[in-house]
């Protein structure tokens, strides 16, 4: 199983309307796969396409905090 590709968003409403009870947080694609990415109440996330709706494991949703990416400003040159 390959990785996720998700953007957070505006871009889930291509997929999905709203769906009551849930966080529609922008999409996610994985290998042709691709929809809305949507979080229950439960914590449970779901990648939403029209009427089909695939549970994903929260494994690789889970993300890093933003201080772990690389930033132009934290890279020291050598001069």
């Amino acid at each position: 199983m390959s990785n996720l590709i998700i953007k957070l968003g505006p871009q889930w409403a291509r997929f999905s309307k709203p769906v009551t009870g849930m966080s529609l947080l922008g999409s996610v694609q994985q290998d042709a796969g691709i929809g809305a990415l949507a979080r229950s109440p439960d914590g449970t996330y779901w990648r939403i396409n029209g009427d089909q709706r695939r549970k994903l494991k929260a494994s690789q949703v889970a993300c890093r905090p933003l201080s772990h990416q690389w930033h132009p400003s934290l890279h020291l040159s050598a001069a």
